[in-house]
């Protein structure tokens, strides 16, 4: 734990922890979206040398394990994420200067740190309606001036909410318990909310974020029960900036 970055009591859902993907939070061996080389990547590889990418919810690494090898990138990763067997792995299977610390999104409390871009991927649709815009501050409040937030959730197009609707148990804009339409043995809880088209947009617009590009994406499961019947799932991504305070970005948009 950094000085600039504490944690503080978890609220939201807790997953457990398993390396081998027979639970909930890992997400086993399943391929990162192609929307992370066709659109972030490309992105991020226009940042000024020496810049910082943070990843909150960064899990094991497996994101930044598909981005480009450090000596091909001009920045470098922070993790952020609030199991420690997680950060772990993450610091195990990855090379400095990238590096994982303890963070939780719902409690964080950064300091004087700053941010040139922030990543949240597949992570704000875990947490409590109520602590959605609390966790998005969050990120606003990390960017320096003209920095860059890149951030995922899962669409109200997924499966998994068609599911729920078929059988008269889904409920907009609240957690949902996915647990039974998933049906795989090891999961026995996963609460989720689903988010609604331009519904992330606008709560970046209401905390005085920019709006880039919003894009919608499909990616594999990482459960091997799951991935002959539903192989993909749907998700929404939304680039934003902050507002400029001086001259030159850091990234084109």
């Amino acid at each position: 734990m950094t000085k600039e970055i504490q944690e503080l009591e978890s609220v939201g859902p807790n997953y457990p922890w398993g390396v081998d993907g027979s639970n909930g939070y890992h997400l086993g061996t399943a391929p990162v979206a192609p929307i992370l080389q066709e659109v972030v990547f490309p992105k991020l590889g226009k940042l000024l040398s020496g810049s910082v990418v943070a990843d909150f919810g960064c899990g094991d690494g497996r994101l930044e394990r598909s981005a480009p090898p450090l000596a091909q990138r001009s920045y470098t990763f922070l993790g952020i994420d609030k199991e420690p067997e997680a950060v772990a792995r993450f610091n195990s299977t990855l090379q400095l200067p990238d590096r994982a610390i303890v963070g939780n999104i719902e409690r964080l409390v950064l300091g004087e740190r700053k941010f040139q871009t922030v990543l949240s991927w597949r992570v704000l649709h875990c947490l409590p309606p109520e602590l959605v815009e609390t966790a998005f501050r969050a990120i606003a409040n990390s960017l320096i001036p003209g920095g860059r937030a890149f951030v995922s959730v899962l669409s109200d197009e997924d499966w998994k909410r068609k599911a729920l609707e078929q059988r008269g148990l889904y409920r907009p804009g609240e957690m949902n318990e996915c647990a039974g339409v998933m049906e795989v043995p090891e999961v026995k809880t996963w609460p989720l909310r689903f988010f609604r088209e331009n519904e992330l947009a606008q709560i970046g617009r209401r905390i005085g974020l920019t709006l880039v590009g919003a894009w919608r994406f499909q990616e594999l499961t990482g459960f091997d029960t799951l991935k002959e019947t539903h192989p993909l799932q749907d998700y929404d991504l939304v680039e934003f900036r902050t507002e400029w305070k001086r001259k030159n970005s850091l990234l084109d948009t």
